[in-house]
């Protein structure tokens, strides 16, 4: 591989840069090998305006309050009990929604189950974070 400096080489300057690299590898210099140009890689970097993540979200159908976005209630067995639980529409929470735990989130490829004691939080980009108390990690059963 050699490093052109610039747009503008010529054909002996390509060769010296050749020969350089190739003593520089193997610490021979062979003048009758001629360099031959076999692939030209280049990299560009360049600015543009900053994308806006949010225009990568479908919100038709994302719900105006989080009640809207529930999908039902179902008892879930939560640490030695059945729990009433809410369930929501992933595509359907509203912006900055909190969930208080007992809770499931259903999508198409996934399940998001928020422990009773937890808090999930939406955000603008549609991500879920979900706040799990340090006491909680102590208790048997969870990791």
């Amino acid at each position: 591989r050699v490093r052109i400096p610039d747009m503008n080489v010529s054909r002996q300057a390509l060769q010296a840069l050749f020969e350089e690299v190739y003593f520089d590898r193997f610490g021979v210099r062979l003048p009758e090998i001629k360099a031959v140009l076999v692939n030209l890689n280049t990299s560009v970097i360049g600015k543009r305006r900053p994308i806006s993540l949010k225009s990568l979200i479908d919100s038709s159908d994302q719900a105006a309050t989080l009640d809207a976005a529930r999908s039902g209630r179902r008892n879930v067995y939560f640490d030695g009990a059945w729990m009433d639980t809410a369930i929501y529409r992933r595509e359907r929470l509203p912006e900055e929604a909190v969930i208080e735990g007992p809770a499931i989130v259903e999508q198409l490829d996934t399940t998001i189950i928020i422990e009773p004691g937890t808090t999930a939080r939406s955000d603008n980009l549609g991500n879920l974070m979900i706040d799990v108390p340090i006491a909680h990690y102590g208790e048997p059963g969870h990791a």
